[in-house]
Order: structure tokens, then C-alpha cells, then sequence
């Protein structure tokens, strides 16, 4: 035993020797010739990672906070286009691009851990807030954004409520847009695809003197919708979206710098993609219900349709005679549509003195949207809703941070104030009140 444990000893002490010597002599060659030495690790090197998830720049591996950061490289190369994309590459988000119910293509859906909120309306707040450049997107319609010309996307997760307001009980989105260069350049690309899909980014940067800078940026994306409907030739899950956006940055100083950013996107759609999975008619007829349509009650009980016996048998009655058992057709025949208009503006005013920085983030952001849906899946306008929503807000944000006692000590503080106004309607229930494009609500005789 004694001979074997020398063996192992001596062995180890060997083995130590020549892993020093080896360490060595790396380390010498290293000296010799730092700059491929600092090549050759670049493999087994974490890159390091900039986040501002506590309004602060921080390494993301010495924040306390779980977060998922896609850089525009990652966004680039994943081919991601629109902020619910972000979802496949990030652990715990559910992000669909239409809230049940809605309709609407462009309202978000967000859930981080099991945290979110359906409801599209305007007297329910998200659960996961999504910030651009630190300024809140309060209404979820109108939040699926596009991602041209961004630096990063930081996803945090669980309550951010002590730096990102009382909205952030799921977590929070922020969306970090690319500053403009300081030299001359540009980019674009087009996309071509199935159902006639066509596509284009650009962006161009283009410094005016050397402390104004300029950045313009656009993206459409354009496709034929993908889901047949009662109507002969009207499909629904089509593209038709146009955004763009401005910024001006100004830096007279190495202290100071002002950023104004200005951003729109106008959408035009036939409406979401809605394909009921079944259809159960007899629950609609009695005393009680949710969303039914009185005149089409008139008509399906004139039908005999009250009997149990035969309402899911023929297609005079709303029943499952009326399943498609095809994910690409509906029998719904309702003008279900989705416009929204939104654009904003935000100017970001930023001083540093010594290790204290300050920044003023000044806000101001509109939405407009009309759309319609028909989920029952049948000409029957059982499950038909009209909505309407325009909304405004402007907030204002005061940020204060700094360092204390030789970087031991990381503090802030900060002011906020938010002022949202919204006028919000639905008709739900089919034809007896129809709303346009327009917001024109019409009677229907009957």
C-alpha cells in the first residue's frame, strides 16, 4: 500500500511538474507574442456583454437580474423582423403577436414566467412592459414592433417594479435602438417568399458636421393572407405594414448630448388568421350567453335550431357542421379587419459630471386603431366584435446615478410622470351596429 500511494504521489508530482512547465512556457510565448496569444483564446473567451436593465451600463455578468440580451447580431442572424419573434430565443416568454379575441395582428400578448395579460382594452395594463429607449409602450395594440437598426433587446425577468414602474409585474422588454454613427454609411436588404411575400429594411447614417449626427431607417413587409373565409378571394393573416423612424444626436461636448428619435408605423390588414377548432352551437340558445347576436338568434330558432337533436347535424344551424377540420379555412364571413396608426417622439437629454450622470427622457406617443374579428367560424355573426381604440400619452423621466466611495458604493435616483388618455369602445354581438374604417358606427335593418 505504502509503495502503490508513493507511486501516486510521485506520479501526481510529475504530472504537476510538467502542467507547470507547460503553463510556463504558454505564459512565455504569451509574452513573446501577445497579440495571437489573445487571438487564440478568442474562442474560449466570454464576450462581454453591455446591458443598461438597472438604467446604468453594466456588464451582464455582474447584474443581479435574469436577463435574456439579443444583440443586433443575434436579431440579424435569427432573421428576426418583429419584436414577438424575440420569444423563440428567449427561455419562459410567451409573445403572440394577436390577443385572443382581438383580432388584431398588432396586439401583443406577452407573458414572462406565467405573468402577462390577454385583455387588449384600454383599462388593462400589460403585465410585461416593453420600453424604447426608456419610454413606456402603455397599450398593448399597437406594441408589436419592428426591429430595424437595433443595438440590443433586453429581456428582464420577474417583478421590475423598483426602476420600471408598477406595470412591470411580469418583467420588462427594453428595446435599445442603435445610435447614429458618426460616419458615413448605410444598409438595406429585400425579402422575397411564398404568397407573394416582399420585404425591405434600410438604414443610412449621415453626420452633418462632427457633433450632428443623422440616422433614417424604414421597413415594409407585404404578403397575402394564408386563411380562406366564407367570402370568396378575402383571406385573412395578410401583411401590410409600413414603419419608419428618424434620429438626430447632438454632441457639443464630451459631457453633453442630446438624441431626438421619431418613429411611426402604419398597418392595413385583413385581420388575424382565426380558425375555430370546434363549433358547438346549442350553448347559444336560452336565457343566458355571453356575445350572441339577437337577429341571428331570430333566424336559427326560426331554422328549429332549438333542438338538440339536429343542431350540429345540418348548416342552418350554428353547430360543427360548420368545422372546416382544415387550419387554413373559415366559414366566417364577417369584414374582420385591422388599421393601426401609431408614431411617437422622444428626446433624451444626458450630462455627465465626474461619476454622476444625469438624463431627462421626454416623451410623447399616439395610437389609433380600428379592427374587427369573427372568431365563431360560420355566416352566423355569433362572435363578431367592432373596436375602436385612440390613445395619447406623455411622460417624463429624470434619471440620477453615481458612484460613491471609490466605486463601493452604486447609487440612484429618479423622477417620473405619466399622463395617458384613451377612448376605447367595442360593439360586440354581429349586425346590429357595424363600425367602419372610420370609426362610423351604422345601423343594420333587421
Amino acid at each position: 500500500m505504502r509503495s502503490k500511494l508513493r507511486e501516486g504521489v510521485s506520479a501526481c508530482a510529475l504530472f504537476g511538474a510538467l502542467v507547470m512547465a507547460a503553463q510556463a512556457h504558454a505564459s512565455e510565448a504569451e509574452q513573446q507574442s501577445g497579440v495571437a496569444a489573445v487571438a487564440d483564446q478568442g474562442a474560449d473567451t466570454v464576450q462581454e456583454i453591455i446591458v443598461t436593465a438597472r438604467h446604468r451600463e453594466e456588464n451582464l455578468q455582474d447584474t443581479p437580474i435574469a436577463i435574456t440580451a439579443l444583440s443586433s447580431a443575434d436579431l440579424e442572424n435569427k432573421g428576426y423582423t418583429q419584436l414577438s419573434d424575440i420569444a423563440a430565443a428567449t427561455p419562459s416568454l410567451t409573445f403572440n403577436g394577436s390577443a385572443p379575441l382581438s383580432g388584431n395582428p398588432a396586439a401583443a400578448s406577452v407573458f414572462l414566467r406565467g405573468i402577462g395579460q390577454l385583455d387588449f382594452t384600454s383599462t388593462t395594463d400589460p403585465g410585461v412592459g416593453i420600453y424604447i429607449d426608456g419610454v413606456y409602450v402603455a397599450r398593448s395594440v399597437g406594441a408589436i414592433l419592428d426591429l430595424v437598426d437595433l443595438e440590443r433587446i433586453e429581456v428582464l425577468k420577474g417583478p421590475q417594479g423598483a426602476l420600471f414602474g408598477r406595470n412591470t409585474i411580469g418583467g420588462a422588454i427594453n428595446i435599445v435602438s442603435r445610435a447614429p454613427s458618426k460616419t458615413l454609411g448605410g444598409k438595406a436588404s429585400l425579402t422575397l417568399g411564398s404568397d407573394d411575400r416582399r420585404g425591405f429594411q434600410a438604414s443610412v447614417d449621415i453626420p452633418v458636421s462632427d457633433t450632428f449626427f443623422t440616422q433614417f431607417s424604414g421597413f415594409g413587409t407585404w404578403r397575402d393572407g394564408y386563411v380562406s373565409t366564407g367570402t370568396p378571394g378575402f383571406r385573412l393573416g395578410n401583411d401590410n405594414k409600413l414603419s419608419g423612424r428618424a434620429q438626430f444626436l447632438w454632441e457639443p461636448s464630451g459631457v453633453f448630448s442630446a438624441r431626438l428619435a421619431v418613429d411611426g408605423t402604419r398597418i392595413r390588414e385583413n385581420g388575424s388568421p382565426n380558425v375555430p377548432l370546434q363549433v358547438e352551437g346549442i350553448s347559444f340558445y336560452g336565457n343566458t350567453g355571453g356575445f350572441k347576436s339577437i337577429y341571428n338568434n331570430i333566424i336559427l330558432a326560426a331554422n328549429g335550431c332549438r333542438n338538440a337533436a339536429i343542431v350540429n347535424q345540418t348548416t342552418a344551424c350554428y353547430g360543427n357542421a360548420w368545422e372546416t377540420h382544415d387550419p387554413y379555412k373559415t366559414n366566417s364571413t364577417y369584414p374582420a379587419y385591422a388599421d393601426t396608426d401609431v408614431w411617437g417622439a422622444a428626446l433624451t437629454l444626458d450630462w455627465r459630471f465626474g461619476d454622476v450622470n444625469l438624463k431627462s427622457i421626454s416623451a410623447y406617443r399616439e395610437l389609433s386603431s380600428a379592427f374587427a374579428s369573427d372568431v365563431d367560424g360560420t355566416p352566423y355573426n355569433l362572435l363578431t366584435s367592432d373596436n375602436r381604440i385612440d390613445q395619447h400619452q406623455v411622460s417624463q423621466e429624470f434619471q440620477l446615478n453615481g458612484t460613491s466611495f471609490a466605486d463601493r458604493l452604486k447609487w440612484q435616483v429618479g423622477l417620473y410622470y405619466f399622463d395617458e388618455r384613451a377612448v376605447d369602445f367595442t360593439v360586440p354581438g354581429g349586425p346590429i351596429v357595424t363600425v367602419d374604417r372610420r370609426g362610423k358606427r351604422t345601423p343594420v335593418a333587421g
